[in-house]
């Protein structure tokens, strides 16, 4: 059967009104949703970095700029940060905490989010045909030592410099991600890049060993200032990303307990894993809001468990401390 222009001109027009419609929606039920949208429209890598520094000198408390740290690892931390868009070598997780946090987070369910009921299962039963699975966020937050993590001083003090300006902890996350070949890919398994907003950094910390085999992280250093490949929800193939970057593609290998922190703007995705599933914990931060985050906040300070008796910035930690 032919299909004329008049079909594909409705189609096109009808399709519009759906995503006018599917936008207005998420707005109305979340505003963040504004913001995404419309940071999300800057692609262009030169007009997205203006607008990242219009964005910070904003946020800026009476227009002071952070200096320059005079730490010598912060200042190689700082430049790799700028230069690759990711910083590796971090070192903030003992093995003792490593093991202590994959004991807990295995007592816990998690969910699937491609499942529309959002169902929860044990994941280390993991049904057919799953391919991740998340842990719901706040049972992550009250999960002992995450957030206090999310506050050590010398990453506060890495991200801060990096910003130059206030910023908050926006989520954590935390997900198995499993070998399952009946299972079709998850969408962050393809490369891609994240708009979560104009600024914002994510730490990452595997809970697991992670091999070339276990689902290691992939990620194009410097592919954060290209101008290739920047569409708001695009996927790419290893072939495409090769064609235009070569073999700057690195996988990120390691024990439990390896950490690293990126600019994920940048290319990457998380490799399918073929034997082992892989645990990893994430940290997001960023100068505005994000739609990944708490809606709204739900820990007393009373409740927050902080072990190492961490400084709590009511500032960055706003989106989950109620007090």
């Amino acid at each position: 059967m032919s299909i004329s222009k008049q079909h594909i001109a409705h189609l096109t027009k009808q399709l519009g009104v759906f995503h006018i419609a599917r936008f207005a929606y998420r707005v109305a039920r979340d505003p963040r949703y504004l913001y995404y949208y419309g940071q999300g429209r800057i692609v262009d890598p030169q007009m997205r970095e203006h607008a990242r520094a219009l964005e910070r000198s904003l946020f800026r408390r009476g227009g002071a700029t952070r200096p320059e740290p005079s730490d010598p690892q912060l200042t190689r931390e700082l430049r790799a940060l700028r230069e690759d868009a990711l910083v590796r070598g971090l070192e903030f997780f003992s093995p003792n905490e490593v093991a202590e946090l994959k004991a807990h987070l295995q007592a816990l369910q998690v969910f699937d989010p491609s499942d529309a009921d959002k169902r929860l299962f044990d994941p280390n039963q993991p049904r057919t045909g799953t391919r991740v699975g998340y842990y719901e966020t706040e049972a992550l937050a009250r999960t002992p030592g995450v957030l206090a993590k999310a506050n050590h001083p010398d990453l506060l003090a890495l991200v801060g410099a990096y910003f130059g300006c206030p910023f908050r902890l926006n989520s954590v996350d935390c997900w198995w991600s499993y070998s399952d070949e009946n299972a079709d890919s998850y969408h962050t398994q393809a490369f891609h890049r994240d708009f979560d907003s104009l600024n914002f950094l994510k730490f990452f910390v595997y809970l697991t060993d992670v091999t070339g085999d276990t689902g290691p992280h992939v990620f194009v250093p410097r592919s954060h200032k290209a101008e290739a490949m920047v569409e708001l929800g695009g996927r790419y193939t290893d072939s495409e990303v090769a064609t235009v970057f070569g073999d700057r593609a690195v996988e990120i290998v390691g024990s439990a307990g390896t950490c690293f922190l990126a600019n994920t703007f940048a290319l990457h995705k998380g490799r399918i894993p073929t034997e082992n599933p892989r645990l990893l914990l994430q940290f997001s931060y960023g100068v505005n809001m994000t739609v990944s985050g708490p809606r709204r906040p739900f820990l007393k300070r009373a409740d927050f468990a902080n072990p190492a008796g961490y400084p709590i910035d009511p500032y960055i930690n706003k989106y989950f401390l109620t007090s």
